[in-house]
C-alpha cells in the first residue's frame, strides 16, 4: 500500500504507485516464468521504474492489443519489450489492434496462427500484472482512437466503471456490453480470475469502484494501491 502523504497530483500518485508495484515484482518468489502484461499509463510507469537486472530470465508476453489509432507513448509494446529486456528475458508481442471495428475482422485476426500463438501463450502466462482504465472520457481508448467520449459516457451508462485488459465491467465485474467485448482483442478475463498470480495496480479517486469491483469478482489475487483507495475498498462504500 502506498502512502498518500505529501501526493503533488494525480502523476505523482501514479508514479508512487508504480513504483511500489516494481518493488513487488523484484521481490516475486518463484520468479514467474512467464508474465503476461497489459497496457496503458500505469504500466509504462512500472516498465521505466523496473531496474536492469529485477528478474532473471522473465519471458513477457502481451495478453491485450494495442496498436492504436493515433500515435501515443507508452504502448504496450515499448512497455513489454522493456520489462522483458530489463528481467534478461524474451518479449512476444501482439500484433493488433485493441478493438476491431467489425467483429468478422476480430476473428478473423485472433484465429490467424501468428495471433493465436500470442492468446495461447499470454493464456498459460505463470502470472498476470495489469492495471485497470477509467471510463471517462481520460480513457486510454480515448486518446489511442478506439473509442469517443460519447461511447465510453454510453458504456457508463450501462454500468461501466472502467476496463481491464481493455474489457470495461461493471461494479459486479461482469462485461457491460458484449457487443464491444466480441470486437476486444485479447485474453478473457477468466485466465485472470483462474491465475494464481495476479497482480492489478490501481490507485487514485477516479479508480475506487473498478478497484473494488477488481477485487470482489476476482480478478487478482494481489492489488497494489494508495492508502485512499484501500481505505475505500475497506469502508465498503457502495
Amino acid at each position: 500500500m502506498v502512502s498518500t502523504a505529501g501526493v503533488l497530483d494525480e502523476q505523482d500518485l501514479t508514479k508512487r504507485t508504480a513504483q511500489a508495484a516494481a518493488d513487488y515484482l523484484t521481490a516475486l518468489r518463484p520468479v514467474p516464468r512467464t508474465l503476461g502484461i497489459s497496457w496503458g499509463r500505469t504500466l509504462h510507469d512500472i516498465s521505466v521504474q523496473l531496474r536492469p537486472g529485477w528478474a532473471s530470465g522473465v519471458d513477457v508476453v502481451q495478453i491485450n492489443g494495442d496498436v492504436s489509432l493515433n500515435a501515443r507513448p507508452g504502448t504496450a509494446a515499448v512497455t513489454a519489450v522493456s520489462i522483458a529486456q530489463n528481467g534478461a528475458g524474451q518479449f512476444t508481442l501482439l500484433p493488433s489492434p485493441a478493438i476491431l471495428e467489425r467483429v468478422e475482422t476480430k476473428r478473423a485476426i485472433a484465429t490467424d496462427r501468428s495471433v493465436a500463438a500470442v492468446l495461447e501463450m499470454g493464456s498459460a502466462a505463470s502470472a498476470y500484472l495489469f492495471s485497470a482504465g477509467q471510463a471517462d472520457a481520460g480513457s486510454a481508448h480515448v486518446e489511442s482512437g478506439y473509442l469517443t467520449p460519447d461511447q465510453v459516457a454510453e458504456l457508463v451508462r450501462k454500468g461501466a466503471v472502467g476496463d481491464i485488459v481493455g474489457r470495461f465491467i461493471d461494479s459486479a465485474g461482469q462485461i457491460v456490453d458484449p457487443a464491444l467485448n466480441e470486437r476486444t482483442l485479447g485474453i478473457p478475463l477468466g485466465h485472470l480470475r483462474r491465475s494464481a498470480t495476479a497482480i492489478a495496480v490501481i490507485g487514485g479517486a477516479r479508480k475506487h469502484a473498478n478497484a473494488r469491483s477488481v477485487v470482489l469478482s476476482g480478478l487478482c489475487t494481489v492489488l497494489i494501491t494508495d492508502e485512499d483507495t484501500a481505505q475505500a475498498l475497506l469502508a465498503r462504500e457502495p
